[in-house]
């Protein structure tokens, strides 16, 4: 992978369908009905207080602006842990960009220094995305049968999958040390 890639924080509408869109051509349905209309609220640094909770989403780009994919990252702050979401759309895949994107939401989180432990939800079928995390020193457990997906449209989506987690304290330490 020789060319430029660039990520960039989500910052339009246009964003949040790309985003929709890979979620739904990830997803194993489809509801057409009301797709737009239930594009997710995908504001950039939203603190959502009820919950407290903060959201950055990333575009990953290549050199001439085309999107090749998105990776959010949410914090938990109460319990130090993050969580990531991740995906290359299907014409991308194969050519590295889910190492770039993985390496670049694992690199954020650590310099943030608002996680001690990450944590990913990966669909028990998709062993590229489990190879990869396992690449990253990343642990499995599962499979936890039928888990429930909330769905754009309201209903649930019940697939096997593993959640992979990863304790970064010890890395965040040495982040710490570092001069500036």
């Amino acid at each position: 992978m020789n060319e430029k890639l660039n990520f960039r924080i989500l910052k339009s509408k246009d964003d949040a369908r790309f985003v929709r869109s890979l979620e739904i051509e990830n997803q194993r349905f489809i509801d057409n009905d009301n797709i737009s209309q239930n594009l997710y609220d995908l504001d950039i640094d939203k603190v959502d207080i009820e919950v407290n909770i903060w959201k950055q989403i990333y575009i990953l780009e290549d050199e001439h602006g085309e999107r090749l994919g998105y990776g959010l990252i949410r914090y938990y702050p109460a319990d130090r842990t993050a969580d990531f979401t991740y995906c290359i759309k299907e014409a991308s895949r194969g050519k590295g960009y889910g190492k770039y994107l993985l390496q670049y939401l694992l690199a954020t989180v650590k310099f943030s220094r608002f996680a001690d432990l990450i944590k990913v939800k990966v669909f028990k079928d998709n062993m590229a995305s489990q190879c990869l995390l396992l690449q990253f020193g990343f642990d499995l457990v599962g499979p936890i049968p039928n888990g429930r997906q909330l769905m754009p449209n309201g209903r649930t989506l019940a697939q096997d999958y593993y959640i992979a987690y990863k304790d970064i304290s010890s890395e965040i330490q040495s982040y710490a040390s570092l001069k500036y």
